[in-house]
């Protein structure tokens, strides 16, 4: 039994009185995950069971299977990126005099540079454009805090300047194995650019690329958004028009090629369209088109199941009518297209815990006839693997999940102010929460007081107003659960605020650049992760 038991620790490979043996205990520590270029340090503890003088060792770490080093301590740059997941790093001892060896392993990564979570601003600065990462760490007291890389891009890429008419960007994925790689897609009128997401190095993949050499005629100098699904993706022009490409693999972010022509339905092309893309977390296999020209919500698919051989990628549907109820005094969804303008329209996921999981969708409407606004609220969702969408029922399904409510008068002109930056939080009870930035003040319009009736509120928790030094420029609250809210301000300064409460009127600072941060004026913020974010139709 003893020789069983070590056997365990060591291979044996000698023969002699196994009560004289020396026994060799080993211990690394934690070893932490590093980025590509890195030095990885590691000094074991080496504890011998009795003193031998002069006894002889050797050491070899092994990476994956590979030797790294035959030296006791580790001291190596990491030249590669991390395959496996567990056990993935060996420190291995020979006792030579016995030809016994002892073995320890760790799990860690190496990751890309810049494979971290934070948030990334495109800013004007200069009139050149720009773009930064804020990526989060802590400090040496372990508090979270977010470290500022100025023209990230630039710093990798001998200080090439990105688009100077470059508007907008968009982080999309790809799966390769079990990890989730992603890049970052820059988009300007006559041109989109790509940056790969864990390096920040160019890549060499134009517009043009994807159209297979030749851009169509309608969206040359008229690219106005994208978004890319699993395997579907849409390039529209300022005409509304959708350009699909349905890819056949996940495994890689460009393969095919977009359609020359533009999207069409029923006999038509489409257009005047507006993409809603779903809110993070939202499990929802579809994208809602908002279209203008014929008034109406449409759903376009992308879902594959490969145990039941559904492929209906690019699929467009009518939402069809429903055989239950819409609530007293609330229209139907498509009706509103129809009898109201629609201002904007945002999606966020309804709470946490109901099922099936439903994509809302919150709206700001005004009658056409009276003039008046309101905040219209609708869901979609699917039955589990099914390939059909539907209007979202109550919790005792009875009735459609709608809601309508007027704008009351001294919150109207929060709402219609151009200059106001409006933003529904994507998550659960938070996602009944529009927030509104106004110069230097941000207001929270909770849409659902009854979820505010808290002792610890304020008295009026339909609107609470949170105050800042500088005026808001861009904010994004994409995170798990709208947890944290970053904030990029006018005067190129940033924020990152706790926001679990702040449908209770309760917000507090998580992190607050120093005065001094130069990011120029702010045009977009997008939460940055090289993990699954979650998005749409992911699980």
């Amino acid at each position: 039994m003893t020789v069983v038991s070590l056997l365990g620790c060591y291979e044996d490979k000698g023969n002699y009185d196994y009560n004289d043996l020396v026994k060799i205990t080993l211990d690394i520590g934690e070893v932490k995950d590093i980025t590509l270029g890195d030095v990885l340090k590691v000094t074991p503890t080496i504890t011998l069971s009795k003193d031998i003088p002069n006894l002889q060792l050797a050491y070899k770490w092994i990476l994956e299977g590979d030797v790294i080093s035959t030296e006791r301590d580790l001291d190596w740059v990491a030249d590669r990126y991390t395959e496996e997941s567990s056990d993935n790093l060996i420190f291995e001892v020979t006792d030579l005099d016995n030809d016994i060896q002892y073995r320890v392993a760790k799990s860690f990564s190496i990751k890309g540079k810049y494979e971290v979570d934070g948030y990334l601003v495109l800013a004007d600065k200069g009139g050149k454009k720009y773009l930064h990462l804020l990526y989060m760490s802590s400090d040496e007291n372990g508090d979270e805090i977010y470290v500022p890389l100025i023209d990230v891009f630039g710093l990798e890429n001998n200080r090439e300047a990105i688009p100077a008419n470059s508007f907008k960007f968009f982080e999309h994925y790809c799966r390769q194995g079990n990890d989730y790689k992603n890049q970052i897609m820059l988009i300007a009128n006559d041109q989109t650019f790509e940056i790969e997401g864990s390096s920040f190095n160019k890549v060499d993949n134009t517009l043009q690329d994807m159209f297979n050499g030749v851009i169509p005629s309608d969206l040359q100098n008229s690219v106005k958004d994208v978004f890319f699904m699993q395997r579907l993706g849409f390039i529209t022009d300022t005409k509304g028009q959708l350009y699909s490409r349905v890819k056949s693999t996940y495994e890689f972010f460009h393969s095919e090629y977009f359609l020359d022509t533009p999207v069409s339905f029923e006999g038509e092309i489409l257009r005047d369209i507006d993409i809603v893309p779903s809110s993070y977390g939202c499990n929802t296999p579809f994208c809602l088109l908002y279209d203008k020209n014929k008034e109406r919500f449409l759903a376009i698919w992308d879902y594959q199941d490969s145990y039941s051989s559904n492929y209906i990628s690019g699929k467009i549907q009518k939402i069809p009518d429903s055989d239950k109820e819409w609530p007293e005094d609330v229209p139907a969804a498509n009706d509103i297209c129809k009898d109201y303008k629609i201002h904007r329209i945002e999606s966020y996921k309804r709470d946490i815990n109901e099922y099936p999981p439903a994509t809302r969708y919150s709206c700001i409407i005004e009658d056409i006839v009276t003039g008046e606004y309101y905040v219209y609220d609708f869901g979609l969702q699917t039955e589990y693997g099914g390939t059909k969408v539907y209007w979202a029922l109550d919790e005792n399904d009875a009735k459609i999940d709608a809601s309508m409510e007027k704008i009351p008068d001294d919150v109207l002109p929060l709402f219609i102010n151009p200059n106001n930056i409006i933003y529904t939080l994507p998550w659960g009870q938070n996602g009944w929460s529009t927030l509104i930035a106004q110069g230097r003040n941000l207001y929270v319009y909770n849409r659902k007081a009854s979820l505010a009736g808290s002792s610890e509120t304020t008295p009026n928790p339909r609107l609470v107003s949170f105050t800042f030094d500088s005026e808001i420029a861009v904010m994004d609250g994409n995170t798990y659960r709208s947890n944290y809210l970053g904030v990029a301000f006018k005067d190129g300064t940033f924020q990152v605020l706790d926001i679990r409460n702040i449908a209770l009127g309760r917000c507090s600072s998580i992190w607050k650049s120093e005065p001094d941060l130069d990011l120029g004026t702010p045009i977009s913020v997008l939460l940055h992760t090289t993990g699954n974010l979650n998005f749409d139709w992911r699980d």
